[in-house]
C-alpha cells in the first residue's frame, strides 16, 4: 500500500483526507507544526532528511493560509507570510521529496490544494489568489520537467466546502446566496473532495498537469 505525506492535515479539509486514507490502509504521514514549520524553509529540508529510512509514494501540499484583506492594506510581511505557506513551502516541499524519493524510486505522485478563486475573481482576495496561481503554475511545471521520470503532478481546486470555518465566516444569508450561485444547490461535502483524491491517488496514470476544479460548477456561474 502506498505512504502519502499530507501537510495541513491537523485540521479541515487535511484532517479529512488524512483520516479518509487511513481507513482506506494507506499509511499517512502528517507532520504537525512543531515537526514541520512550512514558514521556515531549513526546517523543511531537516524534516524531508529525517524521513530517510521511509517510502514517500505521494505527497499531497494541502496547508494554506487565506487573508481577506483590502489590497490598500495588504503590506509585505503579510504578502510574504501568504506566499511562504501557500507557494514557496510546496516548492521547497515538493523539490526535496522529487530528488530524494520519487526519482530514486522510479516515480511518485504529487496533488497541490489550489482553489476556484483561480478562475474567478472576489475583492479582498489578491494576495490569497496570486499564490494559489503561482501554486498552479507550479504543477505545470513539475509535470512537464519531470513526467519522463514517471512523475505525475496535478492540482484540485475546490469550491466552498461544508466545513466548520465555512460556517463560521458565513452567516446564513451569506450561505444562502452562495448555495443559489452554485449549480448544484449545495455545499461540497469533504466526501467530495476526498473522493477526487482517492481516484487520483489509486486510478490515476495519464493525467498529469491538470488542474480540476471540484466546485459543483459554481466557476463556471459566478
Amino acid at each position: 500500500m502506498k505512504t502519502i505525506l499530507i501537510t495541513g492535515g491537523s485540521r479541515g479539509l487535511g484532517s479529512c483526507i488524512k483520516v479518509f486514507f487511513i481507513k482506506k490502509g494507506y499509511k499517512v504521514i502528517a507532520p504537525n507544526r512543531e515537526e514541520l514549520d512550512l514558514s521556515d524553509p531549513n526546517s523543511i529540508i531537516l524534516y524531508v532528511d529525517k524521513l530517510k529510512n521511509k517510502r514517500i509514494d505521494v505527497l499531497i501540499n494541502n496547508a494554506g493560509v487565506n487573508n481577506i484583506n483590502p489590497l490598500s492594506n495588504v503590506n509585505l510581511s503579510e504578502v510574504l507570510n501568504i506566499f511562504n505557506i501557500n507557494t514557496f513551502s510546496p516548492l521547497i516541499l515538493t523539490k526535496e521529496i522529487i530528488k530524494k524519493y520519487f526519482i530514486p524510486n522510479n516515480g511518485g505522485q504529487i496533488i497541490n490544494i489550489c482553489t476556484f478563486w483561480l478562475s474567478q475573481t472576489k475583492e479582498h482576495r489578491t494576495t490569497y489568489g496570486m499564490s494559489k496561481a503561482a501554486l498552479d503554475y507550479l504543477t505545470k511545471s513539475i509535470a512537464i520537467e519531470f513526467g519522463s521520470k514517471n512523475i505525475l503532478c496535478n492540482s484540485i481546486s475546490p469550491g466552498f466546502i461544508d466545513t466548520d470555518l465555512t460556517r463560521k465566516n458565513n452567516d446564513k444569508e451569506s450561505l444562502n446566496k452562495i448555495i443559489d450561485k452554485i449549480p448544484l444547490k449545495r455545499l461540497a461535502d469533504t466526501k467530495d473532495i476526498t473522493s477526487l483524491i482517492y481516484f487520483l491517488v489509486k486510478e490515476n496514470k495519464y493525467i498529469n498537469g491538470e488542474n480540476i476544479y471540484i466546485d459543483g460548477g459554481i466557476s463556471k456561474s459566478f
